[in-house]
């Protein structure tokens, strides 16, 4: 969520990453196995005077790798380190196309993979996900939080619903619930008073 201090903050649950941690993975081993090679390769002289620092790549995705084992039950993996270095690497050896395929990678994972938020206070609501979307109350016909499952219902006949990240407790839940009903209704009076 950006800087601002909001009145409410929903984390949802977040999805299964598996198919972004395997392609991730996919790069990372695709880039240290042609280290390898190019380290090994006898037809590539010029190539192994960069021997040092295709090794220090290597040890740096392999331990990024290792540390993604070791915490893949407890947080979300992350390949952005691995693939900085992979990215540094291939610009010192010159191959730019592939340093800027490994920089975009690095810059969209931790994007992709940050926790979408549903952010609440007087001006509206802002869904933060890849990129940050704002409704105003306007825009909404209804928004509630009951059973761990936020739902909102928009003035444009599309509904939004997803399951929290984590259980709210029944006093939240209706505080939260009480604090949208009256921005809601305030919002319904101020539009009537407006249209007389």
């Amino acid at each position: 969520m950006p800087s601002k201090i909001f009145d409410y903050i929903i984390t949802l649950k977040h999805p299964d990453y598996k198919w972004i941690d395997r392609v991730s993975l996919l790069l990372c081993l695709l880039s240290s196995l042609l280290f390898v090679y190019f380290i090994i390769g006898t037809q590539y002289k010029i190539v192994t005077n960069y021997a040092v620092i295709y090794i220090v790549a290597i040890v740096i995705t392999i331990g990024q790798l290792v540390v993604n084992y070791m915490n893949r039950h407890t947080h979300l993996t992350n390949n952005r380190i691995a693939f900085l270095a992979i990215a540094v690497t291939w610009v010192l050896s010159g191959n730019n196309w592939l340093a800027a395929l490994y920089l975009f990678a690095a810059i969209l994972e931790p994007k992709i993979k940050f926790p979408e938020e549903i952010g609440v206070d007087k001006n509206g609501v802002i869904r933060n996900n890849l990129f940050n979307k704002y409704y105003s109350w306007q825009e909404l016909n209804n928004i509630i939080l009951k059973d761990d499952i936020l739902t909102i219902d928009f003035k444009s006949n599309s509904i939004f619903q997803k399951e929290t990240e984590q259980e709210v407790d029944t006093i939240t839940e209706n505080e939260f619930n009480e604090f949208c009903k009256v921005q809601l209704s305030t919002r319904k009076t101020e539009t009537l008073l407006s249209d007389n």
